[in-house]
């Protein structure tokens, strides 16, 4: 019944100068409890409170229902002209357009919340979503109320609580009555719906209303309720218990808390489920309009960006939950063809009103590359899990927990089979299939040395490194090693993050290896990060002013990344190595210092990832990654869909991990010291 109403009623108040002739009957005025009467439509609510001293009624309805009222009121035996004060429940016009004349055939004087009021005066002129003209009669309004303020008639209050949202001053009503010596608490609730083009989001008539709506269902929840009555007969299911009534007339089927939470509950629901559908179409526009106004391009990729935007808001209209909203999001992103635009999902890292949160306090100790269509095990963090576990360098993966590997990555590798981001986007999907909570186990299948099936159970445990933030992403564990091999100094690191920590251990690790043969930094698996760091890094290999790294290209502006040499900078021989999961800021770094001559690269092809971005929370509580700008390396090649080639292409192996070697680093030691010869 509720839900009929709430559908009848959106419709109706799409149209408010029109009165709902179908909620304008007149129907049998009947008794609620103790003083308080039925004199409303067949529809709409007015309730008579009656004294001695006189009367008070709540809602006056359209002006058409003013007749109706009167007559119901008489046949109840009431005189109308003893009706004192005229209350409102909301300043819509099938709850107020009758108070002009209401008042002037009663004399009564008319009591109104703050925020309805204005709306009452104006005829509706003032009203957020209604308004521009009147399309009522204005009434004045002798009392304005704020939520609190009570209305008394011989000894009868009435309480007024502001539960605005529905109307800025929409209000419930509450009082205590007595019957057959029990004490009984009513309440009169306001509206709650959310009316068609309500605008919960971004509304600049009404900045408030999405907040106000939740500080409504606050207070009905937080109201005692004995007997449930409402705006509409409807909200509390007068029909069915009027019917009740006729069968059990012994009963006060009004009476009825639990209905009363129900509705409550109900429409609460109903209120968050709309915010959160108007929240992600409200995500969508700003997605889209960024990538309008901020990407390098008048016309992103060459594309009609208008319309795109026409095609696929229907859609995002349409969308039944969120999930559905962010994927056409994410499809409209997809059509530019680049990197470091998308949507991340809000239980991904920790914002306001997230409750889900990831901590990056977990970590089994594995590291992994997909070769191929296999999933080798490249790296074993010692005192972790793994090791604990007996794990190896070369182990295949083939099953964690209950996901198969092996049809995941076929499944995965030809979605991704034409793009650069192939081995980073693997790597990430296994990784994540391999995050837990601190203390779990997680089993985990492998293919070992001997080609033997071996299970293991993997605790999860501290990751090495510091937590460090990212902008809105989740807090990430940030490390590095540092160390010599013979006399070749190395450095890895996994993010570019935490710029004070890391900039500082590497530059000691640098200077520590002045009289080194040669350096190598290793960026295989590192993602990027912090954009600004690369140049940080390059100045402590390059002695020479004003040389840079590459440009960064917005639609209006340009930015050289310039390298400032630091004192007594290294000059020897430098080697760095990449693989496809190194992309963003660690192809800067390494494409740069190739370009300038002053490294030679080893390993594989990087990511082709190196979009400079910024991340932003959309009003969904999605985070939304953008590239704002097109990043050309010093070569004069755009880095982004292109990548980092290596001087020495050098792939991984599972026979070189199982037998413990580098190819790669071997590599690019051996070349560092026949520079020597």
């Amino acid at each position: 019944m509720k839900r009929v109403f709430l559908a009848a009623c959106l419709l109706a108040l799409t149209a408010p100068a029109q009165i709902e002739e179908s909620w304008n009957r007149p129907i049998e005025p009947h008794h609620i409890v103790a003083n308080i009467y039925y004199v409303g439509t067949n529809a709409l609510a007015s309730f008579l409170i009656v004294t001695p001293q006189g009367h008070i009624l709540i809602n006056s309805d359209y002006e058409e229902s003013v007749p109706l009222i009167r007559a119901s009121v008489e046949k109840l035996g009431y005189k109308f002209t003893d009706i004192k004060w005229l209350l409102s429940s909301q300043a819509h016009n099938d709850h107020s357009a009758g108070d002009f004349l209401l008042k002037e055939l009663t004399g009564a004087k008319s009591a109104v919340m703050e925020g309805d009021a204005d709306v009452i005066a104006s005829g509706g002129a003032t009203d957020f979503r209604y308004g521009g003209k009147a399309f009522f009669k204005p009434s004045h309004v002798d009392r304005e109320l704020h939520d609190g303020d009570t209305i008394s008639v011989d000894g009868v209050t009435l309480v007024a609580h502001k539960t605005a949202g529905h109307t800025r001053g929409c209000t419930t009503w509450t009082t205590t009555v007595e019957e057959k010596g029990r004490n009984l608490q009513v309440v009169i609730a306001g509206g709650v719906a959310v009316n068609p083009g309500y605008k919960l989001v971004n509304n600049d008539k009404y900045p408030n209303i999405a907040s106000d709506y939740a500080s409504t269902f606050k207070t009905l929840r937080e109201l005692k309720c004995d007997v449930f009555l409402g705006a509409h007969g409807s909200y509390y299911g007068m029909d069915a218990k009027l019917a009740k009534r006729r069968d059990h007339a012994d009963q006060n089927p009004f009476i009825d808390p639990q209905g009363y939470q129900e509705f409550v509950t109900g429409a609460e629901k109903a209120f968050h489920k709309e915010l959160a559908h108007q929240k992600d179409v409200e995500s969508f526009e700003y997605v889209w309009k960024t990538v309008r106004d901020k990407h390098w391009e008048k016309n992103p990729a060459g594309l009609d960006w208008e319309k795109v935007h026409a095609e696929l808001l229907p859609s995002v209209e349409k969308a039944p939950d969120r999930q559905t909203a962010r994927l056409i999001t994410q499809q409209m992103l997809e059509r530019l063809h680049q990197t470091h635009f998308g949507v991340i999902s809000g239980d991904l890292y920790d914002s306001t009103g997230n409750e889900t949160q990831k901590t990056g306090e977990a970590s089994t100790g594995l590291d992994v590359r997909v070769v191929g269509e296999r999933t080798l095990v490249t790296g074993v963090e010692p005192g972790s899990g793994a090791a604990r576990a007996q794990v190896q360098r070369g182990w295949e993966i083939l099953k964690i927990d209950q996901t198969d590997l092996p049809p995941l990555i076929e499944k995965a590798g030809k979605a991704h089979s034409d793009s650069s981001l192939r081995e980073l986007l693997l790597t990430h999907l296994v990784l994540k299939l391999l995050e837990g909570d601190l203390g779990q186990s997680i089993q985990v299948q492998f293919r070992d040395g001997q080609d033997r099936l071996i299970s293991k159970f993997i605790e999860q445990g501290r990751p090495k490194g510091e937590l460090a933030r990212f902008g809105y992403i989740y807090p990430t564990h940030v490390w590095m090693d540092t160390g010599r091999v013979r006399n070749v100094g190395f450095a890895r690191f996994n993010l570019f993050l935490d710029p004070t920590r890391l900039l500082t251990q590497f530059g000691e690790s640098v200077r520590a290896c002045s009289t080194c043969d040669g350096y190598v930094l290793d960026l295989r698996g590192n993602p990027g990060g912090l954009g600004a760091m690369a140049m940080g890094f390059a100045g402590w290999f390059l002695n020479n002013p004003d040389l840079r790294l590459g440009t960064l290209y917005t639609r209006n502006t340009t930015m050289n990344f310039v390298v400032f040499p630091r004192p007594n900078a290294f000059t020897g021989p430098l080697a760095i190595l990449v693989d496809g999961a190194s992309a963003s800021t660690a192809e800067i770094l390494a494409g740069g210092l190739k370009d300038l001559g002053r490294a030679r690269i080893f390993g594989t092809h990087t990511a082709a990832a190196a979009l400079p971005s910024v991340f932003e929370i959309l009003p969904n509580g999605d985070a939304f990654q953008y590239a704002m700008a097109n990043y050309i390396s010093q070569g004069g090649k755009a880095l982004e869909g292109n990548g980092v080639i290596p001087d020495v292409e050098i792939p991984i192996t599972r026979e070189a991990l199982l037998a413990g070697e580098d190819p790669a680093f071997d590599a690019a030691v051996r070349w560092i010291e026949g520079q020597r010869r």
